[in-house]
């Protein structure tokens, strides 16, 4: 016994007692750097008058980060990381070449976060690509989060189980509860009350690995000291609910695309007071309790005709606050959405609404657009949020210095002084990391940064060194790419990126892929090949840097695509002169160049179809399951429902497979189509949606790992097409 004693004594007098916030710190540095635990020490500080605060000072050649929180030093320590050491952590990988010891700080660093609440994560993030995450990726995701500052991440993963058990205490059968929910692909928009069932159905054992992971996400969440946005009841029921009870006052929100949205139960119905109580107290046996809640209502064009939108909102905060009336309900601005009337039936401080497209459509009241409210939110608390990529397309994209400009502009304004935080609302993610360390770094601002000296540091720390030639091509990708002009006031309605025509449904004058894609390129490809250039002299020199071997993979696909404009104009015009040689030319040009972008993003796993395809298969629990699970990825990225509609292509992916199988086979058939037309024949229309659903279907499997070294690929791609 006495031997227990004293090992404990040493043991603590090497490790003493801490706290859970300390210990949440220390456990995420043995994650992510477990080399360097010796050097780090992580302590507690209270924070700077209800502010998050975080210190940096080196104390007998240990690294010392204090802070309010575990989330707090974690933020703490990367921003050590990138602005002292040239190493950060990203989608792309890690970038860690320290050296021997870490560096010194020779004053104390000291600062004070501008912003109290970092919101993340939309729910189309949940589907454009985290729809087949297991724990391995969530664990990453939430460190990621973490060292960005992220206080406030919405926290969707298992909304099944919840509505299993709920409907079973309404008397539901299992076979009437399957036909509710969706397949993995499609929750998000579920959880929107625009659809249900679609997708489906899942097996128990689907619900249940969802339901064990929506824990493990949680349970981290908080241990890291964020505040997971859960799933609130906000009318939202089975239509089948009209038949067990039909006197109930279930709204029809009518149609959204070519879905029926689920019912919308009315508060002052008996009914709605009992389905909120067994709903959240579901929730909270499976996954516990939050302070925050969303869900919007009539979403995205639902239907509130006949509803009294003030009382309903009364009624619908009532039963949240009766779960915790410490509740806050979260909306998203998106189109009318929240109404006037809807945020006057929340009182004052319990609703928080998210700006979702900020940048572009702000909502706040401070900047002219189609959208703006001259009175705000109704004096409610908000977030300015950007959205900095519609559903997870790979075409480079972002507004660097507005964003810079625009969210201290919004601080600043009188309407700021119910701004309470800012957010990343992307639909998807894993692409131009970039804009998602700007805006988080500029919670911690109380005014713009320097974007030549942010920039400088940012590339160090992406690739652990950086040299004038890169740092100038990304000063070029600052003011071409990453200074997109979508969304102004020129009443232009195009969602970003700038579409690769080589992924359209082929026809003559394509200027996009998706219906809402944007159509005219809003800078010079001339400069952003200059900027190609300095990758490609220097790809050797950075090799070394797993981040800039992606960049330049993805760099060389925009010129590539931006190239491929190029060729399909020279393709119509040949069409349109009746010119049959050069038509010939140019058709050979254009299937040629797809086939060679599918190589080239062969060379990467972050551009496979078969990584995509893989995720879905990987957690199936039967063979029907993984068929359904591979054809709901599938559709997702292609023509999305199962009817011609135009949702078509709106997550299109430049990936390998992708690229070669599916665009550059419909483009095939356009050309033999158009061939025919020359010829003088009178050939058929191509079916471009019998073929599409056709490939849906099929089952053809495609490499999961990289198939190409990047450096050789690029190199026999850049003497090809570019310095020929």
């Amino acid at each position: 016994m006495r031997k227990i004693f004293v090992a404990i004594l040493i043991t603590l007098s090497v490790h003493p007692v801490l706290s859970s916030e300390v210990d949440a710190a220390y456990a995420l540095l043995s994650r992510l750097m477990p080399e360097r635990e010796v050097e780090v020490e992580f302590q507690m500080i209270p924070d700077d008058n209800g502010n998050d605060v975080f210190e940096l000072q080196t104390v007998n050649e240990k690294l010392v980060v204090r802070g309010n929180s575990a989330l707090v030093m974690a933020y703490a320590l990367h921003y050590y990381l990138r602005n002292f050491c040239n190493s950060s952590f990203s989608w792309n990988g890690q970038q860690l070449h320290i050296g021997e010891r870490l560096p010194v700080i020779e004053q104390k660093i000291r600062k004070i976060a501008t912003f109290d609440q970092r919101y993340y994560l939309n729910y189309c993030t949940f589907n454009y690509s985290m729809s087949f995450w297991d724990w391995e990726r969530w664990e990453k995701e939430i460190d990621w989060m973490a060292l960005h500052g992220i206080n406030l991440p919405l926290a969707l993963v298992g909304q099944e189980a919840v509505w299993q058990n709920t409907l079973r205490r309404l008397n539901y059968s299992e076979d009437e509860i399957t036909a509710f929910l969706p397949g993995p692909s499609y929750t998000g928009w579920w959880l929107l009350g625009n659809l249900e069932s679609w997708g489906g159905p899942v097996s128990q054992e689907w619900i249940d690995k969802q339901s064990d992971l929506q824990k493990k996400i949680v349970s981290r969440m908080k241990e890291l000291g964020m505040q997971p946005v859960f799933q609130g009841f906000y009318g939202m029921v089975p239509n089948s609910l009209k038949i067990k009870h039909p006197t109930a006052k279930i709204h029809n929100p009518g149609k959204w695309l070519n879905f029926n949205r689920p019912g919308f139960l009315l508060p002052d119905d008996p009914l709605f007071s009992e389905i909120a109580a067994i709903y959240y107290e579901e929730q909270r046996l499976l996954y516990g309790i939050s302070d925050y809640y969303q869900g919007d209502p009539f979403h995205e064009g639902g239907t509130s005709e006949g509803v009294n939108v003030t009382k309903a909102a009364k009624g619908i905060y009532a039963a949240m606050k009766a779960n915790n009336p410490g509740s806050t309900w979260v909306l998203q601005a998106w189109g009318e959405n929240p109404t006037k009337k809807l945020l006057k039936g929340i009182p004052k401080g319990k609703a928080l609404v998210v700006d979702l497209y900020a940048e572009a459509l702000p909502q706040w009241g401070g900047k002219a657009s189609e959208w703006a409210r001259k009175s705000s939110f109704e004096g409610h608390n908000w977030i300015w949020s950007e959205i900095p990529n519609f559903g997870g397309q790979t075409g480079m994209t972002a507004k660097l210095d507005q964003t810079n400009r625009d969210i201290m502009f919004a601080l600043k304004h009188p309407n700021g002084n119910k701004m309470k935080g800012l957010g990343a609302t992307p639909e998807g993610i894993e692409q131009d990391a970039v804009i998602y360390d700007l805006i988080f770094d500029l919670a911690w601002e109380k005014d713009t940064v320097d974007m030549d000296d942010w920039l400088e540091m940012y590339v160090s720390s992406r690739y652990g060194k950086i040299n004038s030639e890169i740092l100038q091509a990304w000063q070029i990708m600052r003011n071409t790419i990453y200074n997109s002009q979508y969304r102004h006031a020129s009443g232009d309605h195009g969602s970003p990126p700038f579409e690769s025509v080589l992924c359209a449904r082929p026809a003559w004058n394509v200027t996009k892929v998706s219906t809402w894609g944007y159509g005219d390129m809003d800078y010079s490809p001339e400069k952003l090949l200059l900027a190609w250039e300095m990758f490609f002299k220097n790809r050797h020199q950075f090799a070394d840097s797993d981040c800039f071997r992606c960049d330049l993979v993805n760099l060389t696909r925009q010129v590539m695509a931006n190239h491929g404009r190029e060729v399909y104009n020279k393709l119509q015009v040949a069409f349109d002169n009746k010119d049959i040689n050069n038509f010939n030319v140019m058709a050979g040009k254009m299937l040629d160049l797809i086939s060679d972008m599918d190589l080239l993003m062969s060379s990467r796993k972050e551009f496979l179809l078969g990584s995509w395809l893989e995720k879905a298969k990987k957690r199936a629990q039967s063979q029907s399951e993984m068929t359904n699970f591979e054809e709901n990825a599938r559709r997702l990225i292609t023509v999305w429902t199962n009817e011609k509609h135009v949702v078509n292509d709106y997550a299109y992916r430049e990936y390998s497979g992708l690229l070669n199988d599916y665009y550059r086979e419909r483009w095939r058939m356009f050309i033999d189509y158009a061939r025919g037309v020359l010829d003088g024949n009178d050939p058929r229309i191509p079916d471009f949606f019998s073929f599409e659903e056709k490939w849906v279907l099929s089952d053809e499997e495609y490499p999961s790992e990289a198939q190409e070294n990047e450096l050789d690929v690029v190199y026999y791609l850049g003497m090809k097409y570019f310095h020929n």
